[in-house]
């Protein structure tokens, strides 16, 4: 397990690059204050220092550490030297195949994750193993491995919605649209709430022109990215922001003027609050007046779209 757990490329140091938007719209932020992780490095040196050379717990948690704080080549280099020297937790495996998500790698993530359940134990019977799996290898565009991978994680766990949410996307992804509707109508029956998976499938929707369905699923991953948004965020405000005007585009397309009108107020809000910094210190001033000016452009466009429906009574 150890050897194909390490089988992706070393990671140069500090080439580590910020990870993608999460599911909830927001990046990886370090769970406690700067001083906590300072002092936490601190320890983790002490702790290397005095421990044997086939001790790899320090490199363990320094890979746990710089995970936090968002240095995910570093983190992968930590964990792959640990996992070199001795078979690890199930944890490990998961946080590094995590960290390869992040720096856009889903193969390499793919295969630390099956080549932990191919060593059996813990791991085989992990549904979030087999979950993280089935997504990675969706990612890396190996259809068949996903579906494996994803009805494994069904039948360790079949009230799991994430599966059925991954499901729909690859049906969906291959125009099976009785399939992905089944697959679609379990996840939410489970609780469904992921915004990456949920603005996937909208997105399956709206290239193939079935708009009725592409505006059901863009509501659930704006309740998705809503619930999820628990501080003030830039990115987690621009992936509201982009899920609303593609739901206002779905909307005009159904001649909804009444809900449109709505969402596109909502989305004039979230594009004004980019432009003074509300929601967020990312980025200069001239850098947020930058973006709220493409939103507002964009919100121009469709409220012409808007203003053109006729008024309903709803």
């Amino acid at each position: 397990a150890a050897a194909g757990a390490a089988a992706g490329p070393t990671q140069e140091s500090g080439s580590s690059e910020p990870g993608p938007s999460t599911a909830d719209g927001g990046t990886a932020a370090p769970s406690g204050g700067l001083g906590d992780l300072e002092e936490a490095a601190t320890r983790i040196r002490a702790a290397a220092r005095a421990a044997a050379l086939t001790d790899v717990r320090p490199l363990i948690l320094r890979g746990h550490l710089l995970l936090l704080q968002g240095a995910y080549g570093d983190a992968i280099n930590a964990y792959q030297r640990g996992l070199s020297q001795r078979t690890c937790p199930l944890e490990v495996h998961l946080r590094l195949a995590s960290a390869y998500m992040r720096t856009q790698q889903p193969q390499y993530a793919a295969d630390v994750l099956t080549a932990a359940a191919g060593a059996g134990g813990p791991a085989a019977r992990s549904p979030l193993l087999w979950l993280m799996a089935g997504r990675a290898s969706l990612e890396a565009g190996d259809a068949d491995v996903a579906r494996v991978a994803l009805m494994e994680a069904n039948l360790l766990d079949p009230e799991l919605p994430e599966p059925w949410g991954l499901l729909t996307l690859l049906a969906a992804r291959q125009d099976r649209w009785q399939e992905a509707e089944q697959a679609l109508s379990r996840g939410l029956a489970l609780g469904l709430r992921d915004t990456w998976t949920a603005g996937g499938i909208a997105a399956e929707y709206e290239r193939a022109g079935r708009w009725r369905q592409a505006a059901d699923v863009l509501r659930v991953a704006l309740a998705a990215a809503d619930a999820a948004s628990s501080r003030p965020d830039v990115n987690a405000a621009a992936v509201l922001f982009q899920l609303r005007c593609r739901l206002i585009s779905a909307l005009v397309l159904l001649s909804e003027a009444a809900e449109a009108r709505r969402e596109l107020d909502q989305a004039a809000v979230l594009a004004a609050a980019a432009g003074t910094g509300v929601v967020g210190e990312q980025g200069t001033l001239p850098e947020r007046e930058a973006v709220a000016a493409q939103q507002l452009a964009l919100l121009n466009v469709l409220a012409l779209r808007v203003e053109a429906l006729p008024v309903d009574e709803h």
